[in-house]
């Protein structure tokens, strides 16, 4: 899936900022005398240094919020806005619900995802529980949503 994507990524670009920091970036600054001919060559490993600092922070950030929304079974429309939702037999729609039928825990949550065994989660396998058309409501938060209508 995109998300283990996203981590492998961002644990990748880390990797790359702590080896280029490590290879290129202590002996420049701890150096007697630069370990390089050319300014432009310093300017090329400063360079390396923070765009892969940059990239790999940014990627941990997004890594964390698609984790994040992965554990309370929402896309990002459904965290950027509030749900509208139809109550079954009434045929009432209740309108800007922040409640999320879906999420049945954090747990619950990864598995319905990532599949229901543990060492497969970080392998890029087809594992999603479901036919991607119905899913697992949370009967707690269903009975919340009627209260308030």
């Amino acid at each position: 899936p995109f998300v283990l994507f996203l981590v492998y990524t961002a644990m990748y670009t880390l990797l790359m900022f702590i080896l280029s920091f490590f290879y290129y970036g202590v002996p420049l600054f701890y150096a007697a005398e630069f370990p390089y001919d050319d300014a432009r060559e310093i300017i090329m490993v400063l360079l390396l240094i923070f765009l892969a600092f940059l990239f790999s922070m940014l990627l941990i950030g997004f890594s964390a919020f698609h984790l994040y929304l992965v554990a309370n079974n929402q896309t990002t429309l459904e965290h950027d806005g509030r749900n509208n939702y139809r109550l079954e037999g009434t045929g009432e729609i209740v309108w800007g619900s922040k409640i999320n039928l879906f999420d049945l825990g954090h747990r619950k949550n990864f598995e319905q995802i990532f599949g229901t065994s543990r060492r497969l989660w970080f392998v890029p396998i087809y594992s999603t529980m479901g036919d991607g058309i119905r899913f697992p409501i949370s009967f707690e938060h269903y009975n919340e949503l009627q209260n308030t209508a």
